[in-house]
């Protein structure tokens, strides 16, 4: 059963063998590689004598590739190291909304040697990840204002509901009737009558115990005063 993973073999001819040209081919008897020119016409390696595809083949020729001029070698140079940055450009712009902010990723593509026909394509991917990470923070903003907005408008709610008063109230209305009510509060507690009782044994407190002790029980007089004047009010 055939290997369908494995390398294809060469077939004895070069790249693009419909065009006559150089290339380079190598033995295992050479120690370096032989330039070998293709005729495509004759569809043979010439060098000396023609030889086919398959005689080379059988000398145990490898083939290596074209022989490139210094413009052929530096535009297929540019192809790769565009693809190469193309691909780590996509790569790095796939990540944006799973890890990197969007100034991690400028210093990740920063760090890349663009060619200078990529460098349209990266100020693209930076001006689209800074609109998302603007909209997204937008969003975010919009998100607490509505909070924050909500949460006025129950605070709002009770106030107005305790004070008696309608929703549209103005906060000047509003400060106007808790000064109401802080006095009559006032008024209220001032007329009520506080009775506090000495507890017994209290001869033998320190100043300090006889202090909190007076303390605690002025307020539960007081509290139980307020509580009985309502209850008489409320009769």
């Amino acid at each position: 059963m055939p290997n369908d993973t494995a390398p294809a073999q060469w077939d004895g001819r070069p790249e693009n063998p419909d065009v006559d040209g150089w290339h380079w081919l190598k033995d295992d008897v050479r120690e370096h590689p032989t330039p070998v020119v293709w005729n495509a016409e004759l569809g043979g390696w010439v060098s000396g004598p023609l030889y086919s595809p398959q005689a080379v083949l059988d000398l145990g020729f490898q083939y290596l590739g074209p022989c490139l001029t210094p413009s052929e070698h530096h535009q297929r140079t540019q192809a790769a190291s565009a693809a190469a940055w193309l691909a780590a450009r996509d790569a790095c712009a796939a990540t944006i909304d799973k890890s990197l902010t969007v100034y991690e990723m400028c210093r990740f593509i920063r760090a890349l040697p663009p060619p200078a026909d990529a460098r349209a394509a990266l100020a693209e991917v930076v001006r689209k990840a800074k609109e998302d990470e603007r909209e997204r923070m937008a969003g975010e903003v919009r998100c607490e204002a509505e909070q924050e907005r909500d949460h006025f408008f129950n605070m709002l709610g009770r106030i107005t509901s305790e004070l008696d008063l309608p929703m549209d109230v103005t906060a000047g209305r509003i400060i106007e009737a808790i000064r109401d009510l802080v006095d009559a509060e006032r008024e209220a507690c001032a007329s009520v009558s506080v009775t506090v009782t000495v507890p017994e044994g209290a001869e033998g407190w320190t100043p300090l115990e006889a202090w909190e002790e007076a303390l605690i029980a002025s307020d539960e007089a007081f509290r139980a005063a307020i509580r009985a004047r309502s209850t008489e009010d409320g009769a």
